[in-house]
């Protein structure tokens, strides 16, 4: 890849690094040996792989449970009780248990499932030929001239059988990470494009410059796009799929149609109307609003306690002081002249 001056640039020095050749090697291995699986391979691999992983699970913890719990289970048989057990102590000791017996219960499993593929040790035997073959190879010669040993020159006319395949993919993986790999086949089985990449191909990038190596996650300022208002990340999402009708010409007869508006987001409105001018009677009163509004939703014709508004309604015709007393005399003489 050229830059601006015209200078190719050269690939990087990391790249000749032992440890990084290694691990390409073994990326290659590991894409063959994937590229040739086909979508009951990858199923029957998942289960496989995911028997391992349960069965690291429950030996993990019968190991636990044996070595925490028997001190508890001897002193309640010879006292009655189960004071004085020491429990870090005890727990400690389990945790190590706990390892020891995940790493048995998985070898055990996994050397099962090799067995029940090869019963015979027909394919071991082919598999370790495979080996030795590879290994007399320059192991870290230049990358296009250790591709073509690693496929087998016979592939092609007799191809690997489905137990061949599967039990080289297990001979290469061991046991480690059984949970990750029953993940991995069971997610390439139901969507195959989730394959392993090709690394001879990406190698041809890094060399060219064309692929730049991404930065770790962490190592990141914003991973997560915590600090990026949605206007930037609107800009991100519309550089990564470019909308083809913004370049378009108007007198062009194959015109793509308009993207429809989206809706607008519920917060935005929010927002929008807390920034606008306050509505609520009460930010009306903060603001002083009040006093020059005479919109606010009362009418002080209908105000009961405005004498001047009295004739509203009903008339009340209120007694004279004569008329009261009148009224008081009547009723202490009996109420007669009430009704």
């Amino acid at each position: 890849m050229a830059d601006n001056k015209g200078d190719v640039k050269a690939p990087p020095s990391w790249l000749n690094s032992p440890a990084f050749q290694e691990s390409y090697q073994k990326a290659i291995e590991f894409y063959e040996k994937d590229e040739v699986l086909d979508a009951r391979d990858r199923l029957e691999l998942s289960k496989k792989y995911t028997s391992i992983a349960r069965a690291q699970f429950i030996g993990g913890w019968a190991g636990f449970s044996a070595v925490f719990i028997t001190p508890f289970a001897y002193r309640y048989y010879k006292t009655g009780a189960i004071r004085g057990v020491k429990v870090p102590r005890n727990f400690v000791f389990g945790l190590v248990a706990m390892v020891v017996s995940t790493q048995l219960s998985g070898s055990m499993m996994y050397k099962k499932k090799l067995q029940e593929l090869d019963p015979t040790g027909e394919l071991a035997a082919k598999y370790e030929s495979k080996i030795n073959k590879n290994k007399q190879r320059n192991q870290y010669g230049d990358f296009e001239a250790d591709v073509p040993t690693l496929i087998d020159e016979n592939q092609n006319q007799n191809p690997p059988s489905r137990y061949q395949k599967e039990f080289d993919m297990m001979n290469l993986l061991k046991n480690g990470s059984a949970p990750k790999w029953a993940m991995y086949f069971y997610t390439t089985y139901q969507n195959p494009r989730r394959r392993f990449p090709n690394p001879v191909e990406m190698m041809d990038e890094l060399k060219k410059a064309q692929r730049q190596p991404l930065a770790p996650f962490l190592h990141q300022r914003d991973p997560f796009g915590l600090f990026k208002d949605q206007n930037e990340k609107n800009d991100e999402k519309n550089d990564a799929y470019p909308n083809p009708t913004k370049n378009a010409k108007p007198a062009d007869n194959n015109q793509l149609p308009l993207e429809p508006p989206k809706p607008e987001l519920s917060w935005n409105k929010v927002r929008q109307q807390n920034s606008g001018k306050a509505t609520t009677a009460w930010d009306r009163i903060r603001n002083g609003e009040h006093l020059n509004d005479n919109n606010d939703g009362f009418d002080d014709d209908l105000d009961p306690f405005e004498e001047s508004k009295s004739n509203v309604g009903p008339t009340i015709n209120k007694p004279t002081k004569e008329e009261f007393k009148n009224l008081v005399e009547q009723e202490r003489n009996g109420g007669s002249g009430l009704f």
